[in-house]
Parts: structure tokens; sequence; C-alpha cells
């Protein structure tokens, strides 16, 4: 006696099912683990890039980096932006600093490649020291992971555009679009931050694992915006292209033109003779 064709069906699609986790697993657990990289798109000023082996520099415009384990600081009237290899844009503020501790990514395939989604796996974490980042994400592959550590609790970004900040009142968390989470240190529990949302945390609120306070958007800085704006925009200069799954990078950056900049009117046009 045959199966129903109802079971045949659930049967071919849970097997389908397991067979597409198989893969990502094994592309996940089985390709070797790369140095992410990231093209800087705006550099402004004082801004210096101090990687853990070799000196300190500061980065050309459209120079791409290997960034894991580095250091990045912006001084007065200084302004960076960056897209990295995994999707995300990020930006720094002036009289900023942050230490990039760990930023992996594995290659992937041609068709892979994307705009809108992150083509590969990757482990990004980030300590904001002092002044101000905005990060924007569409979204990450659900393997990957990327983290802000913070003087007290850290904050992990799924597809979001948003500006954090500390000051002497504590930690600014603003989303301008999208969802991120914030875990309270020692395991005190965490604080979802969804898009128009501006939180504060202190380090006492931190501790009970309460927020310290929470602001209307229009009450926030007019550069947090923009710098999340310049983020964003980051994110959509650079095309990162696939270097093939046994590369010793992750892939290859591409800089994409401005659409105004072909419509500029040629400096020696072509005429005909009557």
């Amino acid at each position: 006696m045959r199966p129903p064709l109802p079971m045949l069906r659930r049967l071919g699609s849970l097997i389908g099912l397991m067979a597409l986790c198989l893969s990502v697993a094994t592309e996940a657990s089985e390709t070797p683990e790369l140095k992410g990289i990231a093209c800087f798109t705006t550099v402004q000023g004082d801004v210096r890039l101090s990687p853990d082996e070799g000196k300190a520099f500061r980065p050309e415009l459209h120079q791409v980096v290997p960034l894991d384990a580095s250091g990045l600081e912006t001084g007065h009237d200084s302004f960076t932006a960056m897209a990295l290899s995994n999707g995300l844009g990020v930006a720094l503020a002036p009289l900023s600093e942050a230490k990039v501790l760990r930023y992996r990514q594995n290659p992937f395939r041609t068709e892979k490649e994307s705009f809108r989604y992150e083509p590969s796996v990757s482990e990004l974490r980030i300590r904001l020291n002092r002044g101000t980042l905005a990060i924007s994400c569409d979204h990450l592959s659900p393997l990957s992971e990327a983290r802000i550590e913070l003087p007290y609790g850290n904050v992990r970004i799924h597809a979001a555009a948003c500006v954090i900040a500390l000051d002497e009142a504590g930690i600014h968390i603003t989303s301008y679009r999208g969802n991120l989470t914030y875990y309270y240190p020692g395991d005190a529990g965490r604080a979802f931050i969804s898009s128009g949302q501006s939180v504060r945390i202190s380090e006492a609120s931190a501790g009970i694992g309460e927020l310290a306070g929470q602001s209307g958007m229009e009450a926030l800085p007019e550069g947090w915006k923009q710098m999340s704006e310049s983020a964003a925009f980051a994110s959509k200069r650079v095309y990162f292209k696939s270097t093939g799954e046994t590369a010793q990078q992750p892939a290859e950056a591409i800089l994409v033109v401005r659409p105004g900049a072909y419509e500029k009117a040629s400096p020696r046009p072509y005429r005909f003779k009557e």
C-alpha cells in the first residue's frame, strides 16, 4: 500500500529543509574565517587607524584595509565613514574612539553577491570607548553576529540604522530604522529598541536592568540623523565581489560610481564636420 500523497509531500519538504540546514551548517563550520575588510568612503580631518600589527596611519579615501583588531580615532572637526565587506556601513563622529575587537568573515560564492542581504557569514565586535558611532545594516545572515561593546553592556545589531553615543549622562542608543537589542551587564536582562526610539542607560540603571530614560526623536542632536544617513550611504557606495570560496580575502571592494557622474558634460565633446 502506497503512502498518501500529502504525506509524501510533507516528507519531501522535510528532507529538503534538512538538506538546506545541513548545507548552511557545513558552509559555516568548514569555511575558514578570514579577516573582514573595509573601504573608507569618507575621510575628513584627523582620522587615525591603528592596527594591532603595524603603525598607526591616516587612511586614504577609498582605501581598502583589513579591519580586524584595529583602533579607529577621530580628532576635532573630523569624520569618517566606511563600507564593510559584510554589508554594514559605519560612521564615526568627531572626537570619537572605537576598537574593532574582532571582524572575521567567510568567503562566499558569486551567486550570493548582494547589496540587500549579507552574502556570507561574519562576526563583528566593536568596542566604543568614547564619542558617537553610527551603524547601518540591512539584513545580516542569520548565522552572523554584530555587537557593539559599551562601558556597561552591549548592543546587538539586527537590521537597523542606529546611532550610539557616550557622554557624562551615560549611553544613548537611537534607532532611526529597524531593531536592535541592548544587553545589560551581568545577564541582568535586555531591552529591545525599535525604529523611532531613543533610550538612555546610566551606569546605575544598567546595574539594576532598567532604562534611565527615553527621548523624543525631535529632541535629538541634528547631527545624529545625518550620521545615520552617512553610514547608510557608505554601505551602498561599495560593492563587494566574491573572490572565490578558497580565497585568502573574503571579497574584493568595487567602488560604485554616483549616478550623477554619468550626467556630466564631456570636457572635450566630439563634433562632426558638416
